[in-house]
């Protein structure tokens, strides 16, 4: 009876498969791995993703641009062959599909790629020009291009599209652009497509960015159609700075030429919960381009360019040094370690050398950490003084040399580009950072780096040939350069992670508006903080909020991103003295203990929502953002729940229900409100939220222990039987064979079930869980069975 229950199943599973194929299929090039199935097209040479038997991708192919403008495709070459081969590389062992495409006379091959992990709930894919002659040139490679519309989001369902930057400069933000606009639209190298009520979602970007600008183009339909999708390296425009009215441009990415050229590789992934899959692929990511290290804790400090901008002056500074030491970090602003940092930003050389040894030497003896600032890629001069001037004593090179040109013009974005692959470029910073070190500066802000991405006509290294290849090449140096100092990014791209920490926005001072837009930053780039230490949320410049509630905004955006930068002029002393009021408000809002412990988790909160509906603002009458109020974080002990207020006029109010935010009553032992301090009343399905006008609440609800004690196991252990999950995979660990795992939900419905005749007591069952308690039951070979309770967090 049991095998011939086994047997139907696996009929019943065939048929469903034959269902999904498109039409001419066959099953002699198909992928079948876990959830995972690559059907392909005999007669028409494109392929359909399919994940859990849900259609994701259809009739995709491949498309690559030769050297001469010619566009390849992968469905047109008349010979396709499918290999696989073992992989063990950053994401542990699994499995490389490849379909060769060949047979074009004259032409170069394409070969593209499946990667596929046992334990991982997304593949990789990647595509690759192969030389029919000794070499073969590209500048642009599109593993996944799609015309034929899929849907796998709810006909009802508040669908979005994910649009990402490609840097933080000119005060550009995220969106969730409505599934209704039917607009098409490019996202720099990340993208999703989401429903916010259920949050299901896929979830597609490059985790490789070294070599290219990558950029994922789709077209809505309809309700819930994706119409088309085009997941490509090789894409640049006015987002990447590369055209540009009125400026040099240059409108084509940089070619790339070998035996074999390769694309990034993209991440693909469908999740119950999107924020599931962008943090997925943030990881992903890291495992590529490791974090740089770091022990030194959070960053709390004061950077001088909000309050004193170009009037910074050492006196002045040194005052500042004095009230955080002696009245704000006693008061309890500083970060783990008892440690503040005094940073210098633009302007530093206002100080003397003498005084800078000074300035150093006094932090050292407050207990803080000093700090500069630097642009490595930028001169500031005109285009004339760029002929006129060297960037150092001796230069061979004016500074005209050593920039990037565009059709032969120089580049530009706020400053003149400088290329760097330079010799002189290199030694000028290297002369920058020999300062810095030997005045004993422990922190550098980097600003404008996003110079060093653009394409050119040509670089000093002619083994570089693209903006990435030059950024990556240029911000190497400066990392050995820097040596052991923080290094926090300002205006940056997104990718590669060249710092500890890098700026979420652009120019955010202390008014509402610039609150919104840096939790517009936050809410789709909070899972940055898996690609970097630290999310910056740039300089809280108390004083220019309007009100003390908009103060407590302005300061909660930096506790719920992860480092806190004062950046009022607190100086009472000096050639450009503030005022008492500033320092005042910093002692009334910088020292609430539990923001403050908040903050020194260094961890971004995700959105509660990511629709970006609940407000809409217009910074400085042409920039328009959208935002939501909600956002979480969850830890072993508590789960922190912050809610806004952008309304100057009304309270805002509404009922948090428990279930939203991936809780029960019975995990929840007592709520509080941090900025107050209140207790607050929960019922069984949640508790009521009461926001002021223009302020904010930041709720802990602390765990049970016994919630806690799950969560803190991320699995529980009974007779010896070890029940984990992550990432969209359940492991089971025995000290005998395991035949069966069954997988029920908090209200006993099965979620999934695997059998295992290895005779092996370490499994892995691949499940896509939403957050929640769920409940393995493990049967061993030997006929025993035990239930094992695990937890999954958000």
């Amino acid at each position: 009876m049991k095998k011939g229950f086994i047997a139907y199943k696996k009929v019943i599973a065939s048929a469903a498969l034959a269902l999904l194929m498109p039409h001419g299929a066959s099953a002699g090039h198909d992928i079948a791995a876990g959830d995972w199935q690559v059907v392909f097209d005999e007669a028409a040479h494109t392929v359909t993703y399919v994940r859990a038997g849900q259609q994701l991708v259809r009739g995709a192919y491949v498309e690559v641009h030769d050297a001469s403008g010619n566009v390849l495709l992968s469905k047109d070459y008349p010979k396709v062959a499918l290999s696989k081969t073992q992989v063990a590389d950053e994401f542990g062992a699994g499995a490389k599909y490849t379909y060769t495409y060949s047979g074009l006379a004259g032409k170069d091959n394409i070969e593209h790629s499946v990667y596929v992990y046992p334990g991982l709930d997304y593949v990789l894919v990647e595509a690759v020009l192969v030389a029919a002659g000794n070499s073969a040139t590209t500048n642009y490679i599109a593993p996944i291009v799609t015309t034929t519309s899929v849907a796998f989001l709810p006909a009802d369902g508040q669908n979005v599209v994910y649009d990402m930057p490609h840097d933080n400069d000119n005060w550009v933000g995220y969106s969730a652009q409505p599934w209704s606009m039917g607009v098409q639209n490019t996202s720099c190298e990340v993208s999703a497509f989401y429903d916010v009520a259920s949050r299901r979602g896929l979830v597609v970007g490059s985790i490789e960015h070294d070599n290219w600008k990558s950029g994922i183009t789709a077209t809505p339909a309809g309700r819930n159609r994706l119409r088309n999708l085009t997941v490509a390296a090789g894409v640049v425009g006015v987002r990447t700075n590369d055209v540009w009215e009125g400026r040099s441009s240059l409108a084509r990415h940089g070619c790339i030429t070998g035996k074999r050229v390769r694309s990034p590789r993209f991440f693909l992934g469908f999740y119950d919960d999107w924020r599931n899959g962008l943090e997925a692929l943030g990881e992903a990511t890291e495992r590529l381009c490791p974090k740089l290290p770091w022990s030194g804790g959070t960053v709390f400090a004061w950077q001088s360019w909000g309050g004193m901008a170009e009037h910074v002056n050492y006196e002045g500074a040194v005052n500042v040094s004095d009230f955080f030491s002696g009245q704000l970090e006693p008061a309890g602003f500083c970060n783990e370690n008892g440690v503040c940092y005094m940073v210098l930003d633009s302007f530093w050389d206002n100080f003397t050398d003498e005084q800078l040894d000074r300035f150093v030497e006094h932090c050292r003896a407050n207990g803080q950490i000093p700090g500069i600032y630097h642009t490595p890629f930028s001169y500031w001069g005109s285009e004339a003084d760029a002929e006129a001037y060297r960037p150092y004593d001796g230069s061979p090179w004016t500074w005209a040399d050593i920039s990037l040109r565009a059709n032969g013009q120089l580049r530009r974005i706020a400053s003149i580009a400088l290329d760097p692959t330079h010799p002189g470029t290199i030694e000028y910073n290297r002369q920058r950072f020999a300062k810095f070190k030997k005045h004993g500066f422990k922190y550098i802000k980097l600003d404008f780096i996003n110079n060093g991405t653009l394409e050119a006509d040509s670089y000093y290294d002619k083994a570089v040939t693209t903006g990435m290849q030059a950024y990556t090449y240029g911000m190497d140096r400066i990392i050995q350069m820097a040596d052991g100092m923080f290094i926090d990014l300002s205006i940056a791209p997104v990718f590669p992670a060249k710092g500890h920490a890098r700026r979420i926005s652009c120019d955010s001072w202390g008014e509402l508006d610039n609150s919104m837009y840096s939790l517009n930053s936050i809410e789709l780039g909070w899972w940055l903080d898996r690609v970097y230490q630290y999310n910056d949320p740039d300089h809280l410049v108390l004083s220019r909020a309007a009100t003390d509630g908009e103060a407590r905004i302005r300061y909660t955006c930096g506790a719920i991103t992860g480092t806190v930068l004062l950046g009022d002029n607190y100086s009472l002393a000096g050639s450009y003295i503030g005022k008492q009021a500033e320092r005042d408000l910093a002692m009334r809002i910088a020292t609430n203990a539990d923001i403050n412990a908040v903050a020194r988790l260094g961890r971004s909160f995700r959105p509660i929502e990511g629709g970006m509906t609940e407000a809409r603002f217009t910074r400085y009458g042409k920039y328009n953002y959208s935002v939501d109020r909600e956002f979480a974080l969850d830890t072993e002990d508590a789960l922190y729940y912050v809610v806004f207020n952008y309304d100057r006029e009304a309270g805002f109010g509404k009922r948090a229900r428990f279930d939203r935010l991936g809780l029960s009553a019975k995990d929840v032992k007592c709520i509080r409100e941090l900025w107050t301090g209140s207790a607050v009343d929960m019922s069984a399905d949640g508790f009521m939220v009461s926001v002021p006008a223009a302020d904010v609440c930041v709720y802990k609800l602390e765990k049970s222990k016994d919630y806690s004690a799950m969560q803190r196991g991320a699995g529980t252990t009974v007779d010896n039987v070890n029940v984990s999950y992550s990432s969209g995979s359940l492991l089971v660990e025995a000290p005998g064979a395991v035949a069966s795992v069954s997988v029920y939900d908090a209200e006993g419905a099965l979620r999934g079930e695997g059998r295992f005749g290895q005779g092996v007591g370490r499994v892995v069952l691949a499940q896509s869980l939403g957050r929640g308690v769920y409940v393995a039951k493990v049967c061993l070979a030997s006929g025993g069975a035990v239930a094992s309770k695990f937890y999954v967090g958000m």
